[in-house]
């Protein structure tokens, strides 16, 4: 994720990135690390930038939803509603 931030231009901090893959990941740059803390469950990692680091939320579904959504829209676009219903429901 890290690498991915660089790659979007956004690496000053106070940015934001947003990637969805196999998951979601939210990655936003600070200048100071920021320890884990059973209060605060969110980690705090290097940056791929010397100097800085990334807060990392994620979430493990995305990649599902957005599996999903392409499933859907191509169905829908090639097969009724019913079909696709039929389909979900014989799995």
């Amino acid at each position: 994720q890290t690498c991915g931030i660089v790659g979007t231009g956004r690496i000053a901090p106070g940015e934001v990135t947003e990637t969805t893959g196999s998951c979601l990941a939210v990655c936003a740059n600070v200048e100071q690390f920021i320890p884990y803390s059973r209060e605060r469950r969110i980690t705090c990692q290097n940056h791929a930038v010397p100097g800085r680091y990334v807060v990392l939320l994620w979430s493990q579904t995305a990649g599902m939803v957005l599996k999903w959504s392409l499933f859907r829209s191509e169905y829908l676009h090639t097969n009724s509603s019913s079909y696709l219903l039929s389909v979900l429901f014989s799995i």
